[in-house]
């Protein structure tokens, strides 16, 4: 399969990135990744391939499937309850669109004061950048995105929020945020994998990577 790189056809540098395997109960392989125009346009367009010989010499991928809006950051996990597979996905903040002055950004990218001309682009996510969550009720036939279903503080959301899942000993789903170049994380948990507290804030020091911790 292609994750959609550039080609000299667009009016725009692209990128296929932020990759992540998992592989399903059902013995599915599936790879999540995130297309965007530069590294981030403002939305990001989140993809999902299947692979169903993994073992195989010869691995074959299904055609991509277009999920919806938002960046991948961590692998699915399956709500104990109800069985529903949940994705933890986000929407950066706009400051991160015109990446000026980051040693990762595109060449294109590289210049004084360089602009993107999507910088006041897709401002019908403003309300969900943050942190949220892609479901499935049917083992991956279709996924429904709740993006902003997590109330994540200012600080986290602005900046690259990237979310990791994990079952907690309640019997929940816990999702902890972390967001580079800000010194905190932050948790949330769910009974469902839809609806999140919103008064269950733990702010803690962190480096530039997700934390796992227990509760």
């Amino acid at each position: 399969f292609t994750p959609f790189p550039h080609d000299a056809t667009l009016k725009h540098p692209r990128s296929a990135n932020h990759g992540v395997l998992w592989l399903s109960p059902k013995g599915e392989l599936w790879y999540f990744y995130t297309v965007s125009m530069y590294y981030f346009d403002g939305r990001g367009a989140l993809f999902a391939t299947v692979c169903n010989n993994a073992d195989s010499s010869a691995p074959t991928w299904s055609e991509p499937i277009h999920l919806g809006a938002g960046i991948c950051s961590g692998k699915p996990v399956i709500h104990p309850g109800n069985g529903n597979w949940i994705l933890p996905v986000s929407i950066w903040g706009r400051d991160l669109i015109n990446y000026e002055g980051r040693r990762w950004v595109m060449s294109a990218q590289k210049g004084h004061k360089w602009v993107s001309p999507y910088a006041d682009e897709y401002k019908e996510y403003d309300s969900k950048r943050g942190s949220g969550v892609y479901v499935s009720k049917d083992e991956g036939a279709s996924w429904s995105a709740h993006l902003g279903a997590v109330k994540t503080p200012g600080a986290v959301a602005e900046r690259y929020p990237n979310p990791t899942l994990y079952v907690n000993q309640k019997g929940g789903i816990t999702m902890v945020t972390r967001s580079a170049n800000t010194a905190y994380s932050h948790a949330s948990w769910s009974t469902d994998g839809l609806s999140w507290s919103a008064n269950a804030w733990k702010f803690l020091p962190a480096p530039d990577q997700n934390l796992l911790f227990t509760n």
